[in-house]
C-alpha cells in the first residue's frame, strides 16, 4: 500500500521506543509478535484478514487507527452471469455527494464449464431469463476481477484498498493494491491510479434466492482511502487545495454527459424493403443535412440514442424511448433558413423573444449566479473578521491566504458564467469545432436539476408528480407552428436504443409534404422524443430535433449518376448532441468549502 503518514512528536517518541526494543530483541535473539495500534470500532481495516496485512503488520511505522475515508462505491449489476458473455467495464465510483470520484476497472463473468455447455465467456446468449431458470440446482463459478482504480482524488490516494462481499458471504473481502518496487516513494504518494489485479472465484449453488440476488441487487465495491491528517493542522486540508486546483471545466465534466439524438427516414424500394433515404449536406442548412423524400411514399421514421465518449462524465442509464412525435411543419424560402437548426432560429428571428429556447441554460446560470453571490457574501464576512484582528496566529494567516485564493477563484468563476471558454465543458460554451457529418454544430443544454435525495433514491415531497426535464424547451417556431402528431412505435431495440415508427405524412394536411419542393424552398419539421432514464435517477427527458426535408417526384439523371459515384458513403442520418447536466458542481454550490468546516472545527477544538 503506497502512501504517507504524519506523526505528532509524541507518536514519534513512542515509535522510537518501539524501534529500540525491536533492535535489542533482534540482537538478543528474542522473537516477538509483530503488533500495531488496534483499529477503532467500525473501521474497515478490522475486517481485513491477517494474511492480507502481513506486510503492513510487521511495519512498526504503520498506524492502523488512521481514519479511513470512503472515496465512493462502484455498483456492478450481475445479470451478466445469466449470459454467456463477459462484463468488462470502467465502473464509475460514486461518492456520497453523488459525484464521480474515479473509475474502477471491473470484469465479471461466469466461468465456462462442461455441465452448462458454455464454450466461451464472450459468446452472447439471448434468452437470459430462460437460461437462468435452467441453471437452478447447478453449481456455477462466478469470477470477479478488479483490475485497477483510476482518477481518484489526490487527497485520498493514500493506503487505498477495496472491499466487497458476494452473495451470502458474512465477511467483507479486502483487496489491496499491487506494490510496484520500481516506483519511487514520491511518485507512489502522488499517484491517483492503483493497480489491484485481484481475481476471485465464487462457487455458488443456483437457488431462487441467488436468482433474485442477481436480478435485483448489484455488487457494491467500496473504495477506501486515507486522508493526510497533517494538512488540517495547517488550517487547509489537502482536499480543498485539490478542488481549487482542479479546473472549472473538470468539475463541470463530472456532472454532465453528452447525449446524441439521431433521426433517419426510410422508404420502400422496388423489392419491398425499407431502405434509408439519402441525406445531402448543404452550407445553408444547419440541421445536419436535407432528407430526400420521394413524393407519395410510405415512410418510417427511425430515432436513436447513443452516448458518445463512453466511460467519461456523468453516468447515464437509458431505460426506453417512450414516445416519438413529428409536426410543426413550416416552409422556408432560400435565404430565410440560414443557421436554422434545432436550437437556433434564423437571423431575422430572435431566439429568446420567440420561444425562450435554451431555457435550461438560463436556469443553470441563474442557480450558478445565486450560489456565487452566497459564496461572495460569506468570503466578505470571513475576510472582514480576519482583517480586523491585529495579532494573527499562523493558522489565521494561512486561513486568510486561503480565503483570498477562494476570492480569486470566485472572480474567475463569475466570468465563466457569462463568458465560458470555447469548447469547454462549461454549459453554454461556444462550440468552435467541425462536427461529424450529419451532426449539428450547436450543442444545446438539458438541465436535470437533481438534488442529493434524487441521486441517492430517497423519497421526495413531490414523489407522486413525475419529474420531466426539457418539457418546456421549445424550439423556435414550435409553439406557433402546427401540431405535433404522436407516431406509433412498431419496433424498439432496447440494446441499441432505436425506435422505429410508422409515419404517414398526409395526416399533417400540409401542402409542403404532399407536393415536390422547389429549388429555392426547404421544408422543416420538428421531431420530439420522450426518453425514460433509470440513472442517475428515474425520470423523463424530452428531446427535440429539427429536420430538413426535400420532397421530390423522380430522381433526375444527375442525381442517379452522383449516387453511383458516391456509392456506400451516402449519408443517411442527421443528429444533434445534447449536454445533459445533472446539477451544479459541489464546489460551486457550497457556500464554503470543506476546508472551512475542517478549519472551524479545528479552531473550536483548540479553543476548548
Amino acid at each position: 500500500m503506497s502512501g504517507s503518514q504524519l506523526w505528532t512528536v509524541a507518536q514519534l517518541e513512542n515509535k522510537l521506543i518501539d524501534m529500540r526494543e525491536m533492535y535489542n530483541d533482534k540482537l538478543n535473539g528474542v522473537m516477538r509478535e509483530p503488533s500495531c495500534t488496534p483499529s477503532p470500532e467500525g473501521s474497515p481495516s478490522r475486517s481485513i484478514p491477517q494474511s492480507s496485512l502481513d506486510e503492513v503488520m510487521i511495519d512498526p511505522f504503520f498506524e492502523s487507527q488512521e481514519h479511513h475515508n470512503l472515496i465512493g462505491v462502484a455498483n456492478v449489476f450481475l445479470e451478466v452471469l445469466f449470459h454467456d458473455m463477459k462484463l468488462d467495464y470502467q465502473v464509475p465510483i460514486i461518492s456520497h455527494q453523488g459525484e464521480v470520484a474515479g473509475r474502477l476497472h471491473v470484469q465479471i463473468y461466469r466461468v465456462p464449464s462442461e455441465s452448462d455447455g458454455i464454450q466461451s465467456p464472450d459468446r452472447e446468449y439471448s434468452d437470459g431469463f430462460e437460461r437462468a431458470e435452467g441453471l437452478l440446482g447447478k453449481v456455477i463459478t462466478c469470477r470477479v476481477r478488479i483490475k485497477k482504480a483510476s482518477s481518484l482524488p489526490e487527497s485520498l490516494s493514500h493506503f487505498v484498498f477495496c472491499q466487497y462481499s458476494f452473495f451470502n458471504l458474512s465477511e467483507m473481502l479486502v483487496v489491496a493494491p499491487v506494490f510496484d518496487p520500481t516506483q519511487s516513494s514520491e511518485s507512489q504518494t502522488q499517484a491517483t491510479t492503483f493497480v489491484f489485479d485481484h481475481e476471485k472465484d465464487f462457487k455458488v449453488v443456483v437457488t431462487e434466492e441467488f436468482l433474485e440476488y442477481v436480478q435485483d441487487d448489484a455488487l457494491s465495491i467500496e473504495v477506501w482511502g486515507h486522508r493526510n491528517g497533517g494538512a488540517i493542522e495547517m488550517g487547509e486540508p489537502k482536499l480543498d487545495a485539490e478542488e481549487k486546483s482542479k479546473s472549472l471545466q473538470a468539475r463541470w465534466s463530472e456532472v454532465s454527459r453528452r447525449l446524441e439524438l439521431w433521426t433517419e427516414f426510410r422508404e420502400l424500394n422496388e423489392a419491398g424493403q425499407w431502405v434509408p433515404v439519402e441525406v445531402r449536406q448543404q452550407e445553408d442548412v444547419a440541421t445536419g443535412g436535407v432528407h430526400q423524400l420521394k413524393q407519395g411514399q410510405q415512410r418510417r421514421l427511425i430515432v436513436g440514442l447513443s452516448l458518445p465518449n463512453h466511460g467519461a462524465g456523468l453516468p447515464i442509464g437509458i431505460d426506453t424511448i417512450t414516445s416519438v412525435s413529428i409536426g410543426c411543419v413550416c416552409l422556408c424560402e432560400a435565404g430565410d433558413h440560414r443557421s436554422f437548426d434545432s436550437y437556433q432560429a434564423s437571423v431575422s428571428v430572435p431566439v429568446v423573444s420567440e420561444s425562450g429556447i435554451e431555457e435550461d441554460l438560463e436556469r443553470i446560470r441563474a442557480q450558478w449566479t445565486l450560489a456565487l453571490k452566497s459564496r461572495q457574501k460569506y468570503l466578505e464576512q470571513q475576510l472582514d473578521s480576519l482583517c480586523s484582528k491585529s495579532n494573527k496566529s499562523e493558522a489565521e494567516l494561512e486561513r486568510e491566504h486561503s480565503l483570498m485564493g477562494q476570492w480569486v477563484s470566485l472572480t474567475e468563476e463569475r466570468t465563466a458564467v457569462s463568458i465560458p471558454a470555447p469548447n469547454s465543458d462549461i454549459p453554454g460554451a461556444p462550440c468552435d469545432w467541425i462536427p461529424p457529418p450529419g451532426v449539428e454544430e450547436h450543442v444545446p443544454v438539458l438541465f436535470l436539476d437533481l438534488n442529493s435525495d434524487d441521486m441517492t433514491g430517497e423519497m421526495t415531497s413531490d414523489e407522486n408528480s413525475p419529474r420531466i426535464a426539457g418539457l418546456h424547451s421549445y424550439l423556435p417556431k414550435e409553439e406557433s407552428g402546427g401540431p405535433l402528431v404522436m407516431l406509433p412505435i412498431v419496433h424498439f431495440d432496447d440494446k441499441e436504443l432505436i425506435a422505429t415508427c410508422s409515419w404517414d405524412s398526409s395526416i399533417h394536411d400540409h401542402p409542403a409534404l404532399n407536393v415536390p419542393s422547389s429549388s429555392n424552398e426547404k421544408v422543416y419539421a420538428v421531431v420530439k422524443v420522450g426518453v425514460r432514464l433509470s440513472h442517475p435517477c428515474s425520470m423523463e427527458l424530452v428531446l427535440r430535433k429539427r429536420v430538413c426535408l426535400n420532397i421530390y417526384k423522380k430522381a433526375s439523371l444527375t442525381d442517379r449518376i452522383r449516387k453511383r459515384i458516391v456509392g456506400s458513403e451516402t449519408l443517411h442520418r442527421t443528429a444533434v448532441y445534447y449536454d445533459v447536466v445533472a446539477h451544479l458542481p459541489k464546489v460551486s454550490v457550497s457556500t464554503f468549502g470543506e476546508s472551512n468546516f475542517c478549519s472551524l472545527s479545528f479552531c473550536h477544538s483548540d479553543a476548548l
